[in-house]
């Protein structure tokens, strides 16, 4: 198997495993999906779990695991070939872009010399030939556009091949119908989704002596890489011996356009699942609301014949109460009285009547308590 090499830190690896799934690790280096998790049972580093990206992708939680402490050795990865990739994606939505972006006049060569710069790449010329290098920590020999014009990381000796890049990149991309974002320098409008690219160059590790220690730094490689879009949808192109960027232009193309009609796809995918969502979400509400009216209702009918059955129960009550002082012959003034004003009350609670009494309409008839005026 034709590939290229790369070396990654213990660090670089597991960040790299959590950053994509392994269906997409499977096509930039040359192992299969069961080879890469053997690399990083090895090392001891922790890969995402089953269903991990598919959580991610719904908004829900996967907590990512905390790399284990250990050597922070470098690992040897073998990177696949353009050709392998050509081969994996032959069948693909990414071939029949290319095929149509073959059979297009576009010019995909990326000249010698800038000849009428893009105004995005007269910007990032002028501001990146003044700025100046870190000095100190990763990369510090390289410069950094610091989102002030289109997204750029290269050694000063690199800016100018990273700027023919950027200018033939950004008129291929214009030629194929597609915008620049307003909102950011480095993203650019493919088929109505907003994708991020950047120019950068990839840092390799060196020792550096100085006086009597030694200590190990990341700076520029001279290998040039193109990334495009964000998080595990992140996907890059590297100068390979035989193939560099440059040549590379049509590939990429063809996958930033495959990449947008992905993403749209995504999205649509992702608001029909929300739709359904709240479709579902209204329909349980609607039936929550019914349930609590019947329970309402319910409530409501049991209280009424419970006062209807009590006001029979006193109007019973007061019937015995007439028949017993009319049998003792005690019914005077005094229990006439007092069983006049025991039927009016019997009027008040029974719900068919609900007679006014003037002393009792602060009085709720449900509670028997004081009806509260706020």
């Amino acid at each position: 198997m034709k590939s290229d090499k790369v070396k990654l830190t213990r660090e670089e690896l597991y960040k790299l495993v959590w950053s994509k799934p392994f269906t997409s690790l499977v096509k930039e280096y040359g192992y299969s999906d069961n080879g890469l998790r053997k690399i990083c049972k090895k090392y001891n580093i922790p890969t995402p779990k089953g269903g991990h990206w598919s959580k991610l992708k719904h908004s829900k939680e996967s907590p990512k695991i905390s790399l284990p402490k250990g050597d922070n050795v470098l690992i040897e990865l073998a990177l696949r070939t353009g050709e392998e990739n050509e081969s994996i994606h032959s069948n693909s939505e990414v071939a029949k872009i290319r095929n149509e972006l073959r059979q297009s006049k576009i010019n995909f060569t990326v000249p010698d010399r800038l000849s009428s710069p893009h105004p995005m790449v007269k910007k990032a010329n002028e501001i990146l030939k003044t700025r100046k290098t870190r000095w100190f920590g990763p990369g510090y020999d390289i410069v950094y556009s610091n989102g002030e014009c289109i997204a750029t990381e290269v050694t000063k000796a690199n800016i100018p091949r990273a700027l023919r890049i950027w200018d033939t990149l950004i008129k291929l991309l214009l030629q194929r119908g597609h915008t620049i974002s307003k909102n950011n320098n480095s993203e650019f409008i493919i088929y109505g989704e907003e994708l991020t690219i950047r120019v950068r160059e990839i840092l390799k590790r060196v020792m550096i002596k100085e006086r009597n220690w030694e200590r190990n730094e990341r700076v520029g490689s001279g290998i040039m890489s193109i990334k495009v879009g964000k998080g595990y949808h992140e996907k890059e192109w590297r100068d390979q011996k035989n193939k560099t960027i440059e040549d590379q232009l049509l590939n990429i193309l063809a996958k930033i356009e495959q990449l947008a009609h992905e993403e749209k796809k995504k999205q649509i995918e992702l608001e029909a699942y929300w739709k359904k969502m709240e479709e579902e979400r209204a329909r349980e509400k609607e039936r929550q609301e019914r349930i609590n009216a019947e329970l309402n209702g319910f409530k409501d009918l049991f209280d009424t014949a419970s006062r209807w059955h009590k006001s029979q129960y006193l109007r019973n009550y007061i019937k015995e109460f007439e028949k017993y002082a009319i049998k003792t012959n005690t019914l005077d003034d005094q229990k006439l009285s007092w069983i006049s004003w025991a039927i009016e009350k019997a009027d008040w609670y029974d719900p068919f009547i609900e007679r006014e009494v003037e002393f009792l309409k602060e009085i709720d008839r449900e509670t028997l308590e004081k009806k509260n005026r706020w």
